[in-house]
C-alpha cells in the first residue's frame, strides 16, 4: 500500500514537465488537497522551476511529479520559459 503512489508516480509522463521551465501560478488553487502539491504551490509563487521544486520538496519525484499533475489538471498551474 505505501508503494502504491510511488507507482502511480512512475506511470506519469516526465516529458510534460520540462526542467527548466518555471511554475507559474494561473489562479488561486484555493485548499489543495495534499502537503507536497501545498509546497509545490508555495515554491511556484516564489519562481521555482521543475528542477529546483524537486530538489528542494523533500519528498520522492514520483509524489512531486503526481502534485504536479494533480495543480495543472486544476488549472492552478501552468509552465513557463526559465
Amino acid at each position: 500500500d505505501a508503494v502504491r503512489p510511488i507507482d502511480e508516480g512512475n506511470r506519469i509522463d516526465r516529458r510534460r514537465f520540462p526542467l527548466e521551465a518555471k511554475v507559474r501560478i494561473v489562479e488561486d488553487a484555493g485548499e489543495v488537497e495534499g502537503k507536497t502539491a501545498a509546497a509545490v504551490l508555495d515554491l511556484a509563487r516564489a519562481g521555482f522551476n521543475v528542477q529546483r521544486i524537486l530538489d528542494v520538496i523533500p519528498e520522492p519525484d514520483p509524489e512531486i511529479y503526481a502534485a504536479l499533475v494533480q495543480l495543472l489538471d486544476a488549472g492552478a498551474i501552468s509552465f513557463g520559459p526559465a
